[in-house]
């Protein structure tokens, strides 16, 4: 009985992949994959992420404001957006933008 209590409470942490910083990385023909600034600060501006997160132009990442709202990326979510917007998007200077593939990219937690 005890074995299932301790499952019950490690499976969500197992599952729950939580993330401080991502980007977007996106494949279109003829070139290779990229680490793509655009899409991810398309993602990170969007009205989901809004004052949970930042575009960072140094890294050109989308940083999650855990401090003060203790919020963190869920990579799942993360990587929906990112596919999402990559089917149709506009950059940061207005132009519409759209990529052949995309994927969310997210390193471990510091």
């Amino acid at each position: 009985m005890h074995a299932l209590s301790l499952l019950a409470f490690l499976l969500p942490l197992a599952a729950a992949s939580t993330h401080a910083q991502c980007d977007c990385m996106s494949w279109s023909e003829g070139k290779p994959w990229i680490h793509d600034a655009d899409l991810t600060q398309a993602v990170c501006e969007s009205a989901f992420y809004k004052n949970k997160a930042t575009y960072d132009p140094k890294t050109k990442r989308c940083v999650a404001g855990a401090e003060a709202t203790k919020f963190w990326i869920d990579g799942h979510t993360w990587e929906t957006q990112c596919k999402s917007f990559g089917q149709g998007y506009t950059d940061a200077s207005g132009r519409p933008q759209k990529v052949g593939a995309a994927a969310g990219s997210c390193p471990d937690r510091p």
